[in-house]
């Protein structure tokens, strides 16, 4: 399974509140047939119940939560197609 914070959308800094939070909005997306992606470090993946559950329950988990703290990389983020170019550079 991929980090559970990609699962639920949110970083280590969320409190154990947003996370259930954020379970249960996801889990009633679900529950009304909506399909759901989670974005990953290497690109998008569905979701489904079993993944949903499974990651609230390990972050609900303390040690299980430090390892998938110690292991999250930030997902890759949709370029805004801006750039940014050294000063001097034309």
């Amino acid at each position: 399974m991929c980090n559970p914070f990609y699962v639920l959308g949110l970083t280590p800094a969320a409190r154990a509140a947003q996370i259930t939070l954020r379970y249960r909005a996801l889990q009633s997306d679900l529950g009304r047939g909506q399909a759901l992606t989670f974005a990953t470090p290497i690109g998008t993946e569905p979701l489904n119940a079993e993944l949903l559950t499974r990651a609230h329950t390990e972050l609900r988990d303390p040690d299980l939560r430090l390892e998938h703290e110690l292991r999250y990389v930030p997902a890759k983020r949709p370029s805004s197609g801006l750039q940014v170019v050294p000063s001097g550079a034309r």
